[in-house]
């Protein structure tokens, strides 16, 4: 027999009990970290695939609903061009929001205040027309830009929500240093 109840006497291969039991769970922590290794290797890789197509996926997501936003008959259903330029007439201006140089607009002719229009992703100045026109019939003036990757203005797309944020903060501090800085501004 291998073991015996004497931990000291030999077993026929000349071991002692203690050094079988020792070498026998040895192999079996051997055995142990080999399985760990591999399901370690296994989750990693698995970690490291799924975080490779969410950012895939994001990415893909962002180019196809976030790209450049060009002005078509089925973006808007009132434009600019649509309405009485010498009721409504419209003082263009450009401005940095970052390395992207943006266009803008000033609409009507009232001091109660600016309102400034953020078009929101995908929109444009001209996509807040009829609040525009109403802001501009009740004593306000109005400033709408085209953001980065929008029609008129320069880049390659709307990239977040974040560009969006510096977008607005650029048109606010253009605001800032333009004619109207006395007057209160109120986001729209």
């Amino acid at each position: 027999p291998r073991y015996n109840k004497n931990r000291n006497k030999k077993t026929r291969r000349g071991h002692t009990d203690s050094a079988v039991r020792k070498e026998h769970t040895m192999a079996i922590r051997r055995d142990r970290r080999k399985w760990f290794r591999k399901v370690l290797h296994i989750a990693v890789i698995a970690v490291c695939v799924s975080v490779l197509l969410s950012l895939t996926s994001a990415g893909v997501f962002f180019r196809c609903f976030f790209g450049r936003s060009e002005l078509t008959a089925q973006t808007i259903e009132l434009r600019y061009a649509d309405i009485d330029r010498t009721a409504y007439p419209r003082q263009e201006v450009s401005f940095l929001s970052g390395k992207n140089r943006l266009r803008g607009y000033f609409y009507g002719t009232g001091e109660q205040g600016v309102v400034l229009i953020v078009h929101g992703m995908n929109g444009g100045a001209d996509s807040h027309l009829p609040e525009i026109l109403y802001f501009a019939d009740h004593g306000w003036r109005v400033f709408a830009f085209d953001g980065t990757g929008v029609r008129d203005s320069e880049g390659s797309g709307t990239v977040s929500l974040s560009q969006l944020h510096n977008d607005t903060l650029a048109a606010l501090e253009y605001l800032s240093q333009s004619e109207y800085r006395a007057l209160p501004v109120v986001l729209y």
